[in-house]
Formats: C-alpha cells, sequence, structure tokens
C-alpha cells in the first residue's frame, strides 16, 4: 500500500474529493487492498486504471479535520461494544431497502463484522458519519 501513499499523497481509509472534469467525487478513499471506492459512483481496482483517473487533469482534495463526527452518546455506545476488539474500521451501512442504516464493525482478525440493529434513514442518529463510508476508529476519536 506504499504504492499508493507514493502515487497519490493519501492514506488507505483516508477520505479525499477527486475534482475531475468538472466533476466532483466526494469521499472516495482506497481500501486496504488498493481499491479506489467512489461512494455512490464505481469501484476502481486496478492501479493502473486508478493512476489514469487520479493522474489525468483530476485533483486530490484532502480532507481538512472537522469536528467530531459522533457524538458523545454514540462515541460511549460504540466504545463500549468495540473495547475488547481490534477494529479494522467501522461504517454507516444503506440497509437493503435503503430505508434505514445499520452500523457495521469490521474485525482484524479473521476480517469477521459486528452489525448492529438498523435505524431509519431520517433518525438522528449516527448523523455526522457519510453513509457507505469507512472510518478508522481513530476518525471516530474511539
Amino acid at each position: 500500500m506504499n504504492k499508493i501513499k507514493k502515487l497519490f499523497n493519501v492514506r488507505i481509509w483516508e477520505k479525499f474529493d477527486v475534482k475531475k472534469n468538472n466533476k466532483t467525487y466526494k469521499n472516495c478513499y482506497f481500501d486496504k487492498d488498493g481499491t479506489l471506492h467512489i461512494p455512490n459512483t464505481l469501484i476502481i481496482n486496478t492501479l493502473p486504471l486508478t493512476y489514469d483517473l487520479l493522474t489525468s487533469e483530476a485533483i486530490i482534495v484532502k480532507h481538512e479535520n472537522k469536528s467530531a463526527i459522533l457524538t458523545g452518546e454514540e462515541k460511549e455506545y460504540l466504545e463500549n461494544i468495540i473495547w475488547p476488539f481490534d477494529v479494522d474500521y467501522i461504517i454507516k451501512e444503506s440497509a437493503l431497502l435503503e430505508s434505514a442504516y445499520f452500523i457495521t464493525i469490521r474485525l482484524k482478525k479473521d476480517e469477521k463484522c459486528i452489525s448492529l440493529p438498523d435505524f431509519p434513514i431520517n433518525s438522528k442518529m449516527y448523523k455526522g458519519m457519510g453513509a457507505d463510508v469507512p472510518y478508522l476508529p481513530e476518525e471516530l476519536g474511539l
């Protein structure tokens, strides 16, 4: 994954925007396998194609550190769940019919997941998290 850091100056899971041809693709990221994810658009899993997309007049805009993503209550709840585990990432995923979200906690060991109960899309829960965007525990202040 050092190739990605060297070529694009971003870390694995680090969110960034790509500006290309008068379009902005928000919350893009590379996963641990080097796959480029562009939410609500496409997934590109070959480095040459990724390199072509990002180098031909594309601009990578790194996200600035923003205010806290989680509320104090959300943070406390997740901390109580994840404390005994080595967590890879946490994601707010769209449910199958997109009428609800649920939180998935991806564990590093065996790549197993913990899925929390779903909640309505219009709920105030986890509003600070982008949909279908993975977050490192550190990004969430955990």
